[in-house]
């Protein structure tokens, strides 16, 4: 790992700090969860216009499809 090879001490990671494989695989989990999150916001931006019960149609959409992505990642 390069942050051992770093002449400077100050510069160095404390141990602690270092990522292992099981804080990456929780990491990537975290992403999989968020990301519909993520591009349902996307999505729902600017689509208000005064249509109300259009937009409120598609959040409700929005909420089934982040509900069965998170259900999906848990089993």
């Amino acid at each position: 790992m390069k942050n051992y090879s770093e002449k400077d001490v100050k510069k160095r990671l404390p141990k602690e700090d270092i990522l292992i494989t099981e804080d990456w695989r929780v990491l990537i989990k975290i992403k999989i969860i968020l990301k519909p999150f993520y591009e349902q916001t996307i999505h729902l931006q600017s689509r208000a216009e005064n249509k109300i019960h259009r937009v409120l149609w598609e959040a409700f959409l929005s909420i089934k499809y982040i509900l069965s992505s998170v259900l999906r990642v848990i089993k």
